[in-house]
């Protein structure tokens, strides 16, 4: 979730469109909050939701496709298809033959697909000679009312307004659902510890439609913090205020600050010692933040489990999570789309993960033929629930991994999840403690703001996204030597400030990288890559030094 503001001002940027779009989605919120928090379901019903889902993938595919895509002019897809020939009818006699995936990547070959670059849109569609305009307001979801309102990424331009309807929110929970009780956890405690805004929310409201309602609400910001936009703070009023209004309260937010999580393994502690099982989600970095806390206070987490994303999960980070008797379940999804995968109960890799093929699809291009400039791991997804945020036909979000079908024994494969995702890293975002932002800012501070302060010239920086030694993120700065002296805190300062300008999304990852300490300052030249080229950003492949 990126939002451009030029200012450098941490003064409250607004803008008539913003307010009235938070006004409106915030009266639809509290109207329809209540009833949907008595609204809950069984992880039995929740079993009979997805088996539907699952027998009726193509004519949901379809659906969407008829609705949002040939009965809408305006929609960017509209133009892909006719290029390649495929009207509805050729779309629907396609999949009744050759089954979704199938048609999905005949689609893909001819050009029907989105780069994360196209579907941000920050470049049209152009496939041959067909140039079709795109970006995230000609790809919402025009069926979307009432829900959560947060912001879609967009780090040239303003962050599109994103709203994740009560309906969509429903139809994740059925699969967290069944993930618990996959693991044994309908009974577990929950609670959820991020950074302020729409993915808490969502989490939260998730998490309350089955079993009991989330027990803590820890934030990593304080939402009233100066600088940060008021909606972080009027959010988690209204979903505290509103909750306890309907009688179905949900906790009030905690500030528990990323480099002191001693009180969540103190409320963890507590849990486990009534008997039961603590479970928090968070992002891989920040468990292990917690794990670390709980040795040096001698504490043990014991059949603790967390859930995690929002960043690369690796066997560095899981083993540090274990060492404190804790377990993590991996996650893989996206504010766009949402939770597309979860972990696999018999994984061969850390992130092993089931896509959730109720709710989506996922293809991959291979190694030929695949769209100019992307991996051949590249993952394009389709999303198949009708209240989706956005229209999602082969999108790639910046994605790349191993796909594949494979027979693993878990739960989640025998209910009919055969189709895994692993080894997934971004291929264009920096990501660390949970915090996303997209090259192009940090190319801007790289390339401008750098070498304006501290001198040299573009190719004399570079940001090496890897991990430290016990699994926490780290983001190493490159400064050449031959620019002479330079303050190394300095220079961490001002890069997490100027990458952090503004007050809305990016003040918010700013601060949260600041307060997790995560930059590192080395004195070395940028690493080339394996054809010679100088990256901005490089990930480091070699693991912890």
């Amino acid at each position: 979730m990126i939002e451009k503001v030029e200012s450098v001002d941490a003064t409250p940027s607004f803008h008539r469109g913003d307010f009235l779009f938070d006004l409106k989605s915030g009266a639809g919120f509290a109207g329809s909050l209540p009833a949907f928090l008595h609204k809950k379901i069984t992880p039995g019903s929740a079993r009979l939701i997805r088996a539907d889902r699952l027998r009726r993938r193509e004519d949901a595919f379809l659906t969407i496709a008829e609705r949002a895509v040939f009965g809408s002019p305006s929609s960017p897809y509209l133009a892909l298809f006719r290029r390649a020939g495929c009207e509805f009818g050729d779309l629907a006699r396609m999949v009744s033959a050759d089954g979704l995936e199938a048609a999905l990547g005949r689609l893909l070959a001819e050009g029907v697909y989105l780069t994360v670059d196209e579907f941000k849109g920050r470049r049209e569609a152009e496939r041959g000679g067909t140039a079709a305009p795109c970006g995230p307001g000609l790809l919402r979801n025009p069926v979307t009312s009432r829900g959560v309102s947060s912001k879609s990424g967009g780090s040239r331009g303003e962050g599109a307004p994103l709203l994740l309807d009560f309906r969509f929110i429903a139809a994740c929970a059925v699969n967290a659902c069944l993930l618990l009780e996959a693991h044994g956890g309908s009974d577990w405690v929950k609670a959820d510890w991020e950074s302020p805004g729409g993915g808490a929310l969502f989490r939260l409201l998730k998490l309350s439609r089955f079993g009991r309602r989330p027990a803590r609400w820890f934030s990593q910001l304080d939402p009233a913090s100066p600088g940060l936009h008021p909606r972080y703070r009027w959010s988690a009023r209204a979903l505290r205020w509103v909750s306890v209004v309907a009688a179905a309260p949900l906790p009030a937010v905690r500030h528990v600050p990323l480099d002191r999580p001693a009180p969540i393994v103190l409320w963890m502690r507590t849990v486990l010692e009534a008997g039961r099982t603590p479970f928090l989600f968070t992002f891989p970095s920040s468990a292990v933040k917690i794990a670390l806390a709980a040795a040096e206070l001698g504490l043990g987490l014991e059949g603790a489990r967390f859930l995690v994303g929002g960043e690369p999960v690796t066997e560095a980070r899981l083993s540090t999570i274990r060492a404190s008797g804790a377990q993590a379940i991996p996650r893989y999804g996206s504010i766009e789309c949402g939770p597309v995968s979860y972990g696999c109960l018999a994984p061969v890799e850390a992130d092993d993960t089931h896509v959730n093929l109720d709710l989506y699809a996922a293809v991959q291009a291979g190694p030929e033929g695949g769209p100019p400039g992307l991996p051949p791991r590249a993952v394009f997804l389709t999303g198949l629930n009708p209240w989706t945020p956005y229209v999602l036909i082969n999108v790639n979000l910046g994605d790349e991994a191993v796909l594949e079908r494979r027979r693993c024994g878990c739960p989640l494969e025998a209910a009919g999840l055969g189709v895994h995702l692993r080894s997934i890293r971004s291929f264009e975002k920096l990501t660390g403690a949970g915090m996303t932002f997209m090259d192009t800012d940090v190319i801007r501070v790289l390339e401008t703001d750098l070498p304006e302060r501290f001198g040299g010239a573009a190719t004399d920086y570079q940001v090496v996204e890897g991990e430290d030694g016990r699994g926490g993120p780290l983001l190493r700065l490159l400064i050449h030597p031959r620019l002479g002296p330079v303050d190394a805190v300095d220079a961490a300062s001002f890069f997490l400030e100027r990458i952090g300008r503004g007050s809305g999304v990016k003040r918010v990852m700013g601060l949260t990288w600041k307060a997790a300490g995560i930059v590192r300052v080395e004195r070395r030249p940028p690493l080339p890559g394996p054809t010679g080229k100088i990256l901005h950003l490089r990930a480091d492949r070699r693991g912890p030094g």
